[in-house]
């Protein structure tokens, strides 16, 4: 099953483009309560069709960084990186909340959602703590999986000068949302691009043991090192609404071998795969498949939702045929 969101994954090895987007999914908002709700009634009547972005009168401008030669470029594999798995939001959100209270210059916040729950009440003190330091803030949610914030929520940051923007926030009609499929299903946090983290953990307390029995099992990991610039370069691209070009010909191959083994004390090589609508559509299902192709030994998946393409499928019983011991560690209680 297939849904047409930007996701990201990292390949690691041991010892394109960000998807284009049309003007009007992203709609920034700053100001007062009053600022961030006339941007919601702005919404009604904002069509489909329309090529205008929604935005509140006192926009700050796109990020400065805007893709050119200089900047590395995402899906190729970088030496050098320490990467941290981090389980589930007990590890999770005090490790970003960390990172966000020590900041300095600027944080970049991607997330499907954004709860006002003890976790994203939390969330929004450390970042206006940072916006009152005068540090660049920027969060991206998407506008299904965070549909119901108040104004109130919300204008509590924009009134520190927070740069909150939607993705995709177009209203519902007659009721339904329609725009279920085009989502930003990212996770992604960037600190001063010294450090990020990417993973599979909204900012929800759904994600922490204390609510039980539906507490969702996921992982994510702190980055650094020279990969950290790529995940800044996806960020700023969505930012400015701006795609980028493939990371290599497609006569290439988009599963390349990770470098060899490194020396000790050489950090991990990893690089950044993400899909999107138009040229990576099948690139993290093309890393799956080439990794679980080459197991000889063990192939563990732990997710809290899975949904394979039967070509992963495919490839999994294939790997269980050939004598590899194939788990999968899956969420408990699910609601899809």
């Amino acid at each position: 099953m297939r849904t047409n969101e930007p996701t990201t994954k990292l390949g690691i090895s041991p010892s394109a483009e960000p998807t284009p987007f049309s003007r009007g999914l992203v709609a920034r908002r700053n100001g007062s309560a009053e600022a961030v709700q006339a941007v919601r009634d702005s919404m009604l009547g904002v069509s489909e069709r329309e090529s205008t972005l929604v935005q509140s009168a006192n926009v700050r401008p796109s990020m400065p960084e805007t893709l050119n030669d200089h900047l590395p470029r995402p899906g190729r594999w970088t030496a050098g990186n320490r990467l941290h798995l981090l389980e589930n939001g007990e590890q999770y959100y005090s490790a970003v909340l960390n990172a966000i209270e020590s900041s300095q210059s600027e944080v970049l916040i991607e997330t499907f959602i954004l709860f006002s729950d003890e976790v994203g009440h939390a969330l929004r003190a450390a970042l206006i703590r940072a916006a009152q330091r005068g540090v660049k803030v920027v969060i991206t949610v998407d506008g299904y999986g965070s549909p119901d914030l108040t104004p109130e929520f919300v204008g509590a940051m924009t009134a520190c000068g927070i740069d909150f923007r939607y993705f995709d926030p177009r209203p519902r009609v007659c009721g339904r949302r329609t725009n279920s499929f085009k989502r930003l299903h990212r996770k992604l946090v960037i600190v001063d691009q010294k450090h990020a983290f990417v993973g599979g953990l909204n900012f929800s307390i759904e994600h922490l043991a204390a609510y039980g029995a539906d507490a969702k099992q996921d992982y994510a990991l702190q980055i650094y090192g020279p990969l950290v610039k790529h995940v800044h370069v996806l960020a700023c691209a969505l930012l400015n609404e701006q795609p980028m070009p493939p990371a290599r010909p497609w006569w290439r191959g988009r599963a390349e071998q990770p470098p060899g083994h490194l020396k000790p004390g050489q950090g991990a090589s990893a690089k950044l795969i993400w899909r999107d609508n138009h040229h990576h559509q099948d690139d993290i299902d093309i890393h799956y498949r080439h990794a679980i192709r080459r197991a000889r030994h063990n192939v563990t998946i732990a997710n809290a939702y899975f949904f394979p393409s039967y070509r992963i499928i495919r490839e999994l019983r294939r790997a269980a045929r050939r004598g590899v011991n194939v788990t999968l560690i899956l969420q408990g209680r699910n609601d899809h």
